[in-house]
């Protein structure tokens, strides 16, 4: 049997570890008797190896190199822009030696979505030349990294702070690794000095390093906020039958990306309407008049108002002024139901 089918080279074992006496038995060579003649074969048989697995991996890494960068256009005249646009030779072979000497293999989908958005959208020739020397000197870790600071800079992931307080927990991290990564972002000038947020050129690099689809917040595992904004109306925060409501509809409200805060209103004082999208007033025993039914009659000209009844007595409360979107029941909720009947009526809410 040809001996270049038998053997492997190293870039396509699926072994992760290896020993000299394995390689050497691979080559059949299997008495390992010490002496100069067993050296000498041993350093023959690395070598011959060595050259094999550059040579297969370079192949390999080239063939998938051009694959990915005549790939993803679906579009014909983005096609046409693809094939026909002219390019600096310069850059090619800058990206195809970086491409072909970097230690990790993965990267390659980056130098060809870099090379192939140098063809399609025009760089200057120094941005050009800071890409280049950026995708050669960054780790896959690097550009995980700033991908991850661009998606959190760029998205409101639902958190309290919004996007400005996730990318400063970015920036400021205490990891030690993710520090160094860091370093050499703001060498490449894709960190602002008080390393506050990234720069325009690190998010031009990043739109260039990945597919649009990889920039999204579902490429790292979370949903983006959807805008809305509730404002969950309630008299009786402490007691615990509105306890036992609130809360769970604030967690129903989150599942769904939808930001809400708990409030009391009155007309003494500034009414929050113009921040909110729309209102959940809930309705117990106590009674909602003077300065508070009318702190709520002022929301509800601005905005829709939804109505929760969380007890007997609430369900025959009138509100002469306010005409409620929808009015649901919670009476008959049995303790320990409530997160499963909340998020039935939240569902709907939101269908």
């Amino acid at each position: 049997m040809d001996s270049s089918k038998k053997n492997k080279s190293l870039s396509r074992s699926k072994t992760t570890t290896l020993s000299i006496a394995s390689v050497l038995a691979k080559e059949g060579i299997s008495n390992l008797i010490p002496g100069g003649a067993l050296l000498f074969d041993a350093a023959k048989v690395l070598l011959d190896h060595s050259l094999k697995y550059r040579a297969d991996r370079n192949k390999e890494r080239l063939a998938k190199f051009h694959r990915l960068l005549v790939d993803g256009p679906e579009d014909e005249d983005e096609i046409r822009n693809l094939l026909e646009s002219e390019f600096e030779a310069a850059d090619y072979h800058a990206i195809l030696t970086s491409c072909i000497q970097d230690m990790e293999d993965e990267k390659t989908v980056q130098y060809a979505l870099l090379m192939q958005s140098f063809i399609c959208r025009a760089a200057q020739p120094e941005t050009r030349k800071l890409f280049i020397q950026a995708a050669k000197t960054l780790s896959m870790f690097d550009l995980t990294f700033l991908r991850e600071m661009f998606i959190k800079g760029r998205y409101d992931l639902m958190t309290d702070g919004g996007a400005t307080h996730q990318l400063k927990e970015l920036l400021q991290t205490s990891d030690p690794i993710k520090q160094i990564s860091l370093s050499r972002l703001s060498y490449l000038g894709f960190v602002n000095e008080d390393k506050t947020e990234i720069t325009n050129l690190a998010r031009d690099f990043v739109q260039r390093t990945f597919e649009g689809k990889e920039l999204l917040p579902e490429a790292i595992g979370r949903k983006p906020w959807t805008g809305i904004m509730i404002a969950i109306v309630c008299f009786e925060i402490g007691n615990n039958d509105h306890l036992r409501f609130y809360r769970p509809l604030q967690k129903a409200l989150w599942n769904l990306q939808i930001k809400s805060s708990t409030h009391i209103l009155d007309s003494k004082r500034r009414n929050p309407a113009p921040f909110y999208s729309s209102g959940i007033l809930l309705v117990g025993d106590k009674p909602i008049t003077g300065s508070l039914l009318e702190g709520v009659e002022k929301f509800a000209e601005r905005r829709p108002m939804v109505r929760f009844d969380i007890s007997e007595a609430g369900e025959h409360v009138k509100f002469e002024n306010i005409e409620f979107l929808e009015q649901y029941s919670l009476v008959n909720c049995s303790r320990g139901n409530e997160v499963y009947e909340i998020e039935s009526i939240v569902s709907q809410m939101f269908a």
